[in-house]
Order: structure tokens, then sequence, then C-alpha cells
């Protein structure tokens, strides 16, 4: 009954390389927790219908040892090996890793230690929460823009228009870029917009939504009338702070904040959750997951999956550059490969290197632009049709110009 379920010479495969991969046994939870295979009690039913007995048995008869007990699956690292394992990871999906990307069934490595082990481990003693991590390895989340450019950019912004300012004028911007500034950092500098319009010498045309006074009910309001917009235009679950910083009915995130600590007892983030909806932490993407099952784990990449398959393209995700370039034994992935018309393109997407957002190489980005270096060298000397696709052109350019060459 269950075999029909699941091809079970898939499965033996993956269960083998994973092995493999491991150099052991895996643990039950480690099978549990690996979304390519199935639960434990399922493939050890599929073992025994397929003639192979106890799972665990086979492989030990294939010469691969069982995991001893009480060993800590991170015991195989240094806490700078474990650096650059949690740094090589980040590169590869273009931003730094997430909780849950350490953990249970989002786990994207399977001896990945979680946030806590690194924040404990930590050479740097001043390292006591995740984002110090962060920024022990360099990661830096934020583009702190001053208030002398921000005003500059305000103030372009107000003679292009030629009228008094709304805060719509900067509500679908997003993240700053060279010729705009969003709302977000406008609060994060002047508190909100009408004072920033005061401190300009700008009239105030809109009513200062965080003077006015609001029961705990209208607060959770907000917030749930924002997770059902955002559902409903965007078609994702993932809320951020610049969504809650630009909704014009909600307050500034940090006042939602403070009142659900104090009166219910939970974060922001945990009230999100809910709901049914998925905190993003600052600066560090999203997953979304779209109706074919394939998953995106960051802003750039969903921003090109979903115009991929608007458009009906045809793709492969993350694939291996040792399966198209002889000689090559790493294991670099390819972000995208289209075949259009027998010409087969092969795409990255530069998501760390986000320059209009920090401009400061950290080691990290020092690694990520040597890899990418790589792989450039790899597809030129291979003579491959190739693009590599940074943030900046995602932001200022139509996406059927970016991806012109897909039509052809």
């Amino acid at each position: 009954m269950v075999a029909k379920f699941y091809n079970f010479k898939d499965i033996y495969n993956k269960l083998l390389e994973y092995t493999k991969f491991l150099n052991r046994i895996p643990s039950s939870s480690e099978i549990n927790n690996n979304e390519e295979l199935c639960h434990k009690d399922t493939l050890l039913k599929l073992f025994k219908d397929n003639g192979y007995g106890d799972y665990k048995d086979h492989l030990e008869s294939l010469g691969f040892v069982r995991k001893k007990g009480g060993e800590s699956k991170y015991n195989i690292y240094s806490f700078e090996e474990a650096c650059n394992l949690f740094i090589e990871l980040s590169n590869k999906i273009g931003r730094p890793l997430i909780y849950r990307e350490m953990i249970g069934k989002y786990k994207i490595h399977p001896n990945l230690p979680d946030a806590r082990w690194f924040v404990k481990n930590c050479l740097d003693k001043t390292v006591t929460g995740y984002d110090l991590f962060l920024i022990y390895l360099g990661y830096k989340p934020r583009y702190n823009i001053t208030k002398e450019k921000a005003t500059e950019m305000i103030l372009n912004k107000q003679k292009q228009l030629g009228r008094k300012l709304y805060k719509k004028d900067f509500d679908n911007i997003g993240r700053n870029n060279n010729d705009n500034i969003s709302v977000s950092t406008i609060y994060n500098i002047w508190g909100n917009f009408n004072s920033m319009l005061n401190d300009l010498g700008m009239e105030i045309n809109q009513e200062n939504m965080q003077e006015r006074h609001k029961t705990l009910e209208e607060l959770e309001h907000d917030i749930k009338e924002l997770c059902n917009f955002i559902y409903k235009t965007k078609g994702i679950k993932n809320i951020s702070i610049d969504d809650i910083n630009n909704c014009e009915w909600c307050l500034n995130y940090q006042a939602y904040s403070r009142y659900f600590r104090r009166y219910l007892d939970m974060t922001l983030g945990e009230y999100i959750k809910s709901i049914g909806f998925i905190p993003n932490e600052s600066g560090m993407g999203m997953i979304y997951e779209f109706e074919d099952g394939e998953v995106t784990t960051s802003q750039w990449e969903y921003i090109c999956t979903k115009f991929f398959k608007d458009n009906s393209f045809k793709y492969k995700r993350n694939v291996k550059y040792k399966s198209f370039i002889n000689n090559y034994k790493g294991n670099k992935d390819c972000d995208y490969v289209f075949n259009i018309n027998n010409k087969i393109w092969y795409i990255e997407i530069a998501g760390i290197l986000d320059y209009t957002k920090q401009k400061k190489d950290t080691k990290v980005r020092i690694k990520y632009k040597k890899d990418l270096k790589n792989k450039e060298q790899l597809l030129k000397d291979n003579n491959l049709n190739y693009k590599i696709i940074y943030p900046h052109q995602l932001k200022s350019l139509p996406l059927e110009e970016v991806f012109s060459f897909l039509f052809k």
C-alpha cells in the first residue's frame, strides 16, 4: 500500500546518497528530517516489502557503520570549520541562513549546527545572540543611509513630482537605491512620515498614526488585515518589518512589538506565526513554496522564479556543474538552466552582491565573489552561454529586459 506512493528505487538511491554523504548510517531523526526521504517507519516497510529487510541492516551489510550512542553530529567540526560551512551554504543561497534552515525539516545540511551552537561556541565571547554572530562573520543586514543623503533624495523626489509628498510616493520602492528612498528608511531616521515632513519644512497632509491611540483589539486587527492583504495581493505568507512600516493603516512595527509583549506576552513574530503567517527576519529574504513544490529561499529567487513561471518558461534548478562540465569534480550548483530552441543558457543570481544597500566588501562577499568568479571561469572555459544577474538589475530594469535573451 505504501509502495504506490513512493518509488522504491528513487528512495533507495536517495538513502544511499545520504548515507555516503554522512559516511555512516543516518539516525531515525535524520531520516525523518530529510525532505527527500519518507518517514523511517515508511522506509522500513518499503525495504521489507521489496525483500531488503531492515534498512539499517542492509546499509550495514554494505560496509556503513551506525551512529554511536551519545555521539554529537557537531563534534566533527571546530568552530572555524562550522563557520566555513555556514558561509558556504549562505553563499550558495545568496544570503545569511535563518534559524529554521538550521533545524528540523527545513535544515539544509544534515551536520549544520543550529544558531544556539554558533553563539555558544563563538570565539568572541561578546557575541551573545544570533544577530551579533552574523555581524561577527561580517554580515551587515541593513544599508545605513545618512540623514543628509536621505534629505537630498527626498527633496529630489519632491522636485521631480512637483507637488507635496505623500507616504504612498515611497510605498512601492522597497529597498533604497541610488534614486529613491524607502519608507522604512524614513521611519528609521525620523520615526514617522509626518516628523520627516515637519523637519524638512514640508506640508503635513495626513494623520500621524503614531499619535493616534489604538486598543489592543485594533492593533491585532491591523496585523491580521495586513497579513491577509499581502497574501491576497502577492500570494505569499511571508511578512516583513518593511511590510508593516510601509502599510498606510499600521503604526511603526515597534509599537506592535511593545504592546504584544506587554499584553499578549509574545513577540510580534510569534503573533504573526499564531495567525498562520511567516515572519521574515530583517535582511534575510524569505522562503516561499510555489504550487508545484518548487521552493525559493530569497527575494531574488522568488522574483525570478515567479517571472519564469508567469511566462511559462521550462527550466532546471540547482544543476550541478559536474553534470555538464567534464573533469570538474566540485560541488558547485548553477541556479537556473534553460533550453531555449536548443540553445542552453546557464543563469546565476548574484543575490548577495546587492551594492545598492551595502557597498563595503565583507569576508562573506569576498568569498562569494571568488566562488562566483570561479563559476564564471568554468562557463567561459567551456564556451557555454551564461548570464550573471545582479540585484541592481532586478531593481532598476523591467524583468522582460533583464531576461530578454530568453525570448529570442
